[in-house]
């Protein structure tokens, strides 16, 4: 069986405090590598660029875009 990766939102910045998913990269069912390129998240100061963290398959994605 392989393992479960939960993917979680880095804190960017000392005074970071929340982010906003502002786009999903990739689609529910996708393959992924590590390194590519998964969600774009909005802080107070700018949009930062998620990268997976592991290879493997997206399975569901529990924060939607603007939450």
């Amino acid at each position: 069986m392989s393992a479960i990766f939960a993917v979680t939102i880095p804190k960017w910045g000392i005074e970071m405090q929340e982010g906003t998913v502002t786009e999903w990269r990739v689609q529910e069912g996708a393959k992924i590598t590590r390194g590519d390129e998964l969600v774009d998240i909005e802080s107070d100061k700018i949009v930062n660029t998620m990268e997976a963290p592991a290879s493997g398959v997206l399975r569901r994605v529990l924060a939607e875009v603007d939450s």
